[in-house]
């Protein structure tokens, strides 16, 4: 879409392909804006409460001979990416968004989920995606207790239980915070989740590192 309110759509790359979509355009003294509408029909799919759809919004900009591209979800090699785009969440409860910080990280995706939405629903979002992810966390601790446990050298055994140890008390913190039932702003989220994600891949390495310490110990 342009200023003008012209509209140009394609399936992909397709120019064939075309929609019953409507553009609106309102000219303004320093800026202008636009409203767009899609027949759900066109898009092959239902407005169902919780559904998750990739969106992103892009822009060229030819302002003489400067040229400019920007868009919401940073993509790849140009904008026909959508599995890099953003994700719209339907009419969802924060409850329910909290429950899909793994659709989120479909793709091997990195980096803070940032929730958009009314005031007091990201609040709630975040508590429920931290509270989410420390439960995974907490269970990926509890199932390297369990080989400490059935670690039969006891130098690896030791060095399991004081990293287990050191783990637990970082992650104490966080748990008395969403226990709490306090608020949790998208900057203290943010740090949170980044820690939370790189705890789960530490453990993933840890028992290894733990035997190596223990053999280097002995030599």
């Amino acid at each position: 879409m342009n200023a003008a309110g012209s509209l140009y759509d394609s399936r992909g790359t397709d120019s064939t392909w075309s929609a019953q979509a409507i553009a609106a355009t309102r000219l303004l003294k320093d800026r202008w804006t636009l409203e767009l509408a899609v027949p759900w029909s066109d898009l092959g799919s239902e407005p169902i409460p919780g559904a998750v759809i990739g969106l992103n919004v892009c822009r060229d900009r030819y302002v003489g001979a400067a040229r400019g591209w920007t868009n919401w979800a940073q993509t790849k090699a140009n904008f026909h990416d959508p599995e890099r785009f953003a994700h719209l969440v339907l009419s969802p409860t924060g409850e329910q968004l909290g429950a899909l910080g793994e659709a989120f990280r479909k793709g091997e995706r990195q980096g803070a989920i940032l929730v958009y939405g009314q005031e007091g629903f990201s609040d709630t979002s975040y508590r429920a995606l931290a509270g989410a992810a420390l439960a995974q966390l907490e269970e990926l601790l509890a199932g390297l207790g369990k080989v400490k446990d059935q670690e039969a050298d006891a130098t690896t055994k030791a060095e399991l239980a004081k990293r287990l140890d050191a783990y637990r008390a970082e992650v104490a913190p966080f748990r008395t915070h969403i226990d709490s039932r306090a608020s949790l702003e998208a900057a203290e989220w943010m740090k949170m989740d980044l820690r939370v994600s790189q705890l789960r891949g530490e453990l993933g390495e840890v028992i290894w590192q733990a035997r190596l310490s223990a053999l280097l110990s002995g030599i």
